[in-house]
């Protein structure tokens, strides 16, 4: 449970899954709100995404609560002194009376007394938490119309091998991955990890046109037309065709010689070098 791996789709956070693919004018730091980013992306009752968010963000209630509650860590000052710490004190008081009871009929009376302070303090968290909840099934609804790409499937089936391989090794009796690694299995893991990054984002520029975008402003990707083919071979005792081919292009990406690039082919990816 202590590896980040790139692309695990485990378990992610809604906030980082809604800015992947959707843009706000807020600041980085306001997009960690999940209720102002669910505002911004989808504004209520036909309101503007920047009113929505921060009515979201500020909008009390008429006993000064928000009306769309932090998703934490931290809750909101005003429910912790106004309404948890009262609720918490009344809990301890009742507990203490129950302890304190002399007869069976007092302790029936001051366990009733506990049960309902409680239930109070359940409700209260009830009430700062499944607003949260229903948020996050609201992003899920959102991202799931979103059409799927095209290389998420395979990434999904490499997930589930990885996690089914982790079930067999605990299922086994291995012991945890140790909280520090060897060098050689440091270097290991280092060395998959920066693949699967790579791997990952590769892909999503491929499935994503304004990833790509971003890509080809920044140099990384480029489009071009090819303009000519020479067939060539390798020279090993089994030749391989080895073509030069000549592409044209409006771009300026940074290329170096013998710099490696790549492109998809029916799905798969082929391997090219620039000379």
């Amino acid at each position: 449970e202590r590896a980040r791996v790139p692309g695990s789709s485990l378990l992610l956070a809604a906030t980082d899954l809604l800015n992947r693919h959707w843009a706000t004018g807020q600041s980085s730091l306001e997009d960690q709100h999940l209720g102002a980013l669910l505002a911004w992306i989808d504004p209520p009752g036909g309101a503007s995404g920047a009113e929505a968010a921060l009515a979201a963000e500020l909008a009390r209630d008429k006993d000064g609560q928000l009306l769309c509650p932090p998703a934490g860590p931290a809750t909101d000052p005003a429910f912790d002194n106004r309404l948890l710490a009262p609720a918490i004190e009344r809990y301890d008081r009742a507990r203490q009376a129950l302890a304190a009871a002399e007869d069976g009929l007092t302790a029936d009376e001051r366990l009733g007394e506990l049960s309902k302070a409680e239930r109070e303090i359940r409700s209260l968290l009830a009430r700062v938490m499944l607003p949260t909840w229903d948020r996050v099934w609201q992003g899920l609804g959102l991202l799931r119309e979103l059409p799927e790409g095209s290389r998420a499937e395979d990434r999904w089936t490499r997930d589930r091998w990885s996690f089914t391989a982790h079930r067999d090794r605990v299922s086994s009796g291995e012991p945890p991955q140790p909280r520090r690694d060897d060098a050689v299995t440091a270097a290991q893991k280092l060395a998959s990890r920066e693949t699967a990054q790579a791997q990952l984002e590769a892909q999503e520029a491929l499935d994503d046109p304004l990833v790509l975008a971003g890509r080809r402003l920044a140099g990384e990707a480029f489009l071009a037309d090819v303009t000519g083919v020479e067939m060539a071979y390798t020279e090993s005792k089994r030749p391989s065709p080895r073509p030069l081919v000549t592409l044209r292009t409006d771009e300026r990406p940074h290329l170096g010689e013998r710099t490696k690039v790549y492109r998809s082919l029916d799905g798969k990816p082929q391997t090219a070098e620039f000379v």
